[in-house]
């Protein structure tokens, strides 16, 4: 781990974090441009079931999408259900994280 500190000359370290934060930057436009376009098949889906009459998305669905609160089987299930009800104000329950090991009997 010191290495990575001592042994790196500081110049270089900087030109990585630049690069990788230019990186990370593309990958985070990338996913909002997906969650983007998953907010316009929703619409699209919602407004073929109902014929027209639903033509609008889930702000809350589309947050959720921007930070990674969904799984992929909600997703699914969300989908299936926009495009055979129209509902989009239906949302599937939000993806808890895992649970962690304690160890509770250490102490």
């Amino acid at each position: 781990m010191e290495l990575k500190y001592f042994g790196t000359p500081p110049a270089l370290r900087y030109i990585f974090y630049l690069a990788w934060r230019s990186f990370m930057l593309k990958v985070y436009e990338a996913h909002k441009t997906l969650v983007l376009w998953q907010a316009k098949v929703d619409a699209g889906l919602a407004s073929k079931a109902t014929n027209g009459s639903v033509t609008t998305f889930s702000r809350a669905m589309t947050l959720r999408r921007l930070h990674w609160r969904n799984s992929l089987l909600a997703e699914l299930l969300y989908l299936l259900n926009v495009s055979k009800t129209g509902r989009v104000h239906m949302l599937p329950p939000i993806k808890k994280p895992l649970q962690r090991p304690t160890f509770f009997f250490l102490f």
